[in-house]
Order: C-alpha cells, then structure tokens, then sequence
C-alpha cells in the first residue's frame, strides 16, 4: 500500500469515528437531562472507573491501554461538559 492509500483507510476511519461519537453525543445529551430531571450527579466515579476498566478489557494490543485510556477519559470529560 501506499501513503497514499494508507491516508484514505484513515480518512474512512475517522469518518466513522465522528459518526460513532456524534451519536454517542447524542445520547449524552439525554443522559444529561434524565439526570437533572433525577437529581442525580452528573459526575459518578464508580461509573467512570467501571468504563475505563470494560474498555481496558477490550484492547487486544495491551501496548496500546494507555493511549485507549487516555482518549476515554477525554471523551468523558466532554461528556460530563455536554451534560451540564
């Protein structure tokens, strides 16, 4: 393959990406409001620590679980910014 190839793979896969997290977004939105409508917190700790584990779970390149963490806990803090 070539750079060039190897780019559009990439440009395919962001474009699903940004998809995937607009509807992720989406549903945050949601959440956020069940929660004002419950009282609840928009920050839950046990939660955040449940996600970042399952995820970890899920990575076959272990090599990589830091970079995986790091993006999760950033989609969750703009997460619990959109909920606010």
């Amino acid at each position: 393959m070539s750079l060039v190839d190897f780019r559009k793979e990439i440009d395919l896969i962001d474009q699903e990406l940004v998809q995937l997290l607009e509807k992720r977004f989406l549903i945050v939105h949601q959440i956020g409001l069940l929660k004002k409508e419950l009282g609840l917190p928009v920050f839950d700790p046990k939660r955040e620590k449940e996600v970042l584990e399952s995820k970890g779970k899920l990575i076959t390149n272990k090599e990589h679980l830091a970079y995986y963490e790091s993006i999760f806990k950033l989609i969750m803090d703009i997460s619990k910014d959109m909920e606010k």
